[in-house]
């Protein structure tokens, strides 16, 4: 196989930590499969090599491939310890050294991997518990909170606190966090939501191009199924829509230099404004359809 010269680079680099970008339909798979054989000729068993990726898919896929790589050269020996190899996903070796070590971490050696749907069932419960129980103490504060925040039910306030908790889950510590200050978390809240948009509309842009391209009155990439754009009413409400997405934009996120533009103050009651109007954004992202200029359009 001809290598790129980037390729290469990855491939017989050595002697320092290196990290290496690419996307899909580049060849990583090919190429961190030449460099174990390179690692390997070299006299590297593959069983003192450790090789993680993010699915189990792509754990199987990669051990094909440098199992055949191995047979191709007539490395038989190295050939026959590939099933003890750890070339497996990111969680289940995390999970067998737990295993191994189980006794100084004080857990038991059946510990297991729960589904993250399972999680999420959980986290529901909880949170529905949580509310039933404050609305039968009448708990004034929550209570004020919902009637403040809320327009029929608190369904906007459960799906967005289940939401922002999501995403402070991939903090390293989330009651520090938290803590610190709320001017970050919406923040984050922002950029989450942003991205949501370019999943939906494989759009790469960001900030004002981004809301204009995508709410665009003539050409609108996302929609709601029932309104009509040629009816002023229903024009009017989209563009109520894409107002909201317009403040998010202006209030909470500065894309050019990914810092928070006028929100200085870090008030509670200002971030819940901002993370209820966040959580509507959300609700309209979740009941609209893409048209046909999705598949068209390519946002500069």
């Amino acid at each position: 196989m001809a290598w790129t010269n980037e390729q290469k680079e990855a491939i017989y680099t050595e002697g320092t930590n290196i990290i290496v970008s690419a996307g899909a339909g580049s060849g990583k798979t090919a190429v961190l499969t030449e460099r174990v054989l390179e690692k390997v000729k070299k006299g590297i068993s593959v069983d003192n090599l450790l090789i993680l990726t993010f699915t189990k898919m792509a754990a199987k896929e990669m051990k094909e491939r440098i199992g055949d790589k191995l047979k191709k050269e007539g490395l038989t020996s190295e050939l026959a310890k590939l099933d003890t190899a750890d070339i497996t996903t990111f969680d289940a070796y995390a999970l067998s050294v737990v295993k191994k070590y189980h006794y100084y971490l004080n857990v038991s050696k059946d510990i297991n991997i729960i589904d993250e749907s399972v999680i999420t069932l959980y986290k529901r419960k909880i949170l529905k518990d949580i509310f039933e129980e404050l609305y039968e103490e009448n708990n004034h504060e929550f209570i004020d909170f919902i009637q403040e925040y809320c327009i029929k039910d608190d369904k906007d306030i459960f799906e967005f606190i289940l939401n922002i908790n999501s995403k402070l889950d991939l903090k390293t510590n989330k009651r520090e966090y938290l803590d610190k200050d709320y001017f970050h978390a919406q923040f984050e809240a922002s950029k989450g939501l942003f991205q949501r948009i370019r999943d939906l509309t494989n759009q790469n842009v960001d900030g004002t191009k981004l809301i204009n391209g995508v709410f665009s009155t003539d050409e609108p990439m996302l929609i709601l199924p029932n309104l009509k754009l040629t009816e002023r009413t229903d024009k009017d409400e989209f563009l109520g829509y894409k107002h909201l997405f317009e403040y998010v934009v202006n209030a909470v996120r500065n894309p050019e230099g990914h810092t928070p533009r006028i929100l200085a103050s870090e008030e509670l009651g200002e971030c819940l404004d901002n993370f209820v109007i966040i959580s509507r954004c959300h609700r309209f992202l979740d009941n609209c359809s893409t048209t046909c200029y999705t598949y068209t359009k390519k946002l500069q």
